[in-house]
């Protein structure tokens, strides 16, 4: 009997003590009183067990009380262990859960890079650091060029998976030191620890050099770029907010002057700070309706008649030119949203002429932004169902330039649009690279001569001479010419003389707002416009 009951109190003795380790971990890593004082008599309880069990070997009888004593014990050792080893599972549990949402709120779900919150975090370390340093560090602004192309084009999930494939290739060729992170979209960030000017730029150029290679993606191969703004700790900034300032207006003018990377310098303050003024405004126009729908007549060369008119946007709360704006829209993916826009205001207003002005076309200027936008057919012919106007009443007039860049793509979204009736016309023609055998492949129906052309007809016979071949050129592949920029009777006659279809200019009217050309259109649709005097 008292070898049994001291194998029983040894048990316990032993499920006490296997109890102590598990105490100290808990008490590690939760600092409450609570688990320090369990940790203490858990000490205490592991003498009193040995105290117990020496008293019960050097008992001669063993007695009732004893018996009673060690089964408590034992079943009191059984007890402590297994809360202790509960609690310590509860505990492991709560904080692996913690961590998992920890990495979650500080990481990518996608790429699984930092995010922007847990890049804030280290740069504001790697400043706290580079003070008592007294080092500079990098912060570099990534932007991928032509990204949302992808997007629209190919879809989210190849879009994905480029974003996927390109963040693998920045933590390859990045080390340990230095801080990738996506802060969003297609815009990733670096801090470069240690370094200067050279160094970052040094970076730079792995980081683009990592994307030499196609990124295949769903049996697609895609060749994506990037532009990259770089901010000098503490030359450009000594906070986040003026690091993070700086360097995005870097990228911006990296973007803009089409370089890889640029480093920031402070004259872009100015610039940049009317620029993020300017995009704001634009978006607030948008909202506000600020924006306004000017119309130029567009006259048959032959008889004086009004053919179509064009729709011109302007900005009159501003008094900002669209030779300002327009640019700026497209380069900030705001584009899209003007274009439907000008779209939604000038359908309202064919449809507003469809009963005393039935046979008027409208003509519209298309950014190539659009044309490579694969949705932008669906969406105009939403527009069309909702006012109800045929399509071939719309003129989308294109440039050059557009036509050069994604060719297939733009031929494939004109196509879409041309089987719905819409008419084309090639804008600005012989200021961009005049290409026969686009003009040949493309459906529009019109080409118009640039303004800088017949502005100098009278007094130039090389430009007589250009203006009078690309007519024939019109011609000779099936399409019509319209001479822009006409200011007088004697350049319309010279046009006229060379076989021109149709004038455009202020020879004929200035662009007006909608109530000003009802009036002109009431005064001249149904007889012959009158030119200026030369």
């Amino acid at each position: 009997m008292k070898l049994a009951l001291a194998l029983l109190l040894l048990t316990g003795t032993l499920l006490i003590l296997l109890s102590v380790i598990p105490a100290m971990k808990i008490c590690r890593s939760d600092k409450q009183f609570g688990w320090r004082a369990l940790f203490s008599l858990i000490v205490l309880f592991s003498f009193g067990y040995l105290f117990f069990l020496f008293l019960l070997l050097n008992k001669v009888i063993v007695e009732q009380i004893d018996i009673i004593v060690s089964l408590i014990l034992f079943g009191g050792g059984g007890f402590v262990f297994l809360v202790i080893r509960l609690s310590l599972m509860s505990i492991t549990q709560a904080q692996e859960l913690a961590e998992k949402e920890r990495y979650k709120a500080l990481h990518d779900p996608l790429t699984s890079l930092p995010n922007r919150k847990f890049f804030s975090i280290n740069i504001n370390k790697t400043i706290a650091l580079s003070k008592k340093t007294n080092s500079s560090f990098a912060v570099l602004m990534i932007d991928l060029d032509r990204f949302k192309e992808i997007n629209d084009t190919l879809g989210h999930d190849i879009g994905d998976g480029v974003l996927v494939e390109i963040s693998k290739r920045f933590s390859e060729v990045t080390n340990k030191k230095q801080f990738v992170a996506r802060l969003g979209g297609d815009e990733f960030a670096l801090v470069i620890p240690d370094v200067d000017n050279k160094q970052a730029i040094a970076v730079c150029m792995a980081l683009h050099e990592s994307l030499n290679t196609l990124i295949s993606v769903q049996n697609y191969d895609l060749a994506v770029d990037m532009s990259v703004g770089v901010a000098m700790y503490p030359k450009h900034g000594t906070d986040i907010r003026m690091l993070l300032k700086n360097s995005d207006v870097a990228m911006y003018q990296s973007k803009k002057d089409k370089v890889d990377s640029f480093v920031y310098d402070e004259y872009l303050n100015r610039d940049s700070l009317q620029r993020l003024e300017l995009i704001s405004g634009i978006k607030q126009a948008l909202i506000n309706h600020e924006f306004e729908l000017y119309y130029q007549p567009i006259i048959d060369a032959k008889n004086n008649k009004i053919r179509a008119v064009e729709a011109l946007i302007r900005w009159p709360k501003k008094g900002i030119g669209p030779d300002i704006f327009i640019p700026l829209a497209e380069e900030v993916n705001l584009i899209n949203d003007i274009t439907l826009w000008v779209l939604n205001e000038a359908l309202e207003q064919v449809k507003k002429w469809s009963i005393d002005y039935p046979n008027l076309k409208i003509s519209i200027n298309i950014s190539v932004l659009d044309l490579r936008n694969i949705n932008f057919p669906n969406k105009v012919k939403e527009l069309l169902d909702r006012f109800a106007v045929p399509a071939n009443m719309l003129i989308f007039e294109i440039t050059e330039s557009a036509m050069m860049v994604n060719v297939e793509r733009v031929k494939r979204v004109i196509n879409e649009l041309s089987e719905l009736g819409i008419d084309f016309a090639v804008d600005d023609f012989g200021t961009g690279f005049s290409s026969l055998s686009l003009l040949r492949e493309l459906p529009s129906n019109v080409i118009k001569i640039d303004r800088s052309f017949i502005s100098t007809i009278q007094s130039e016979t090389d430009n007589a001479a250009i203006v009078k071949a690309t007519i024939d050129l019109a011609h000779s592949i099936g399409r019509r010419a319209v001479a822009e920029g006409v200011e007088n009777e004697r350049v319309a006659a010279l046009l006229l003389d060379m076989g021109c279809d149709y004038l455009q200019g202020y020879g004929i009217s200035r662009p007006l707002n909608s109530d000003a050309i009802e009036l002109w259109l009431a005064k001249h649709a149904f007889e012959n416009v009158t030119l200026l005097s030369s």
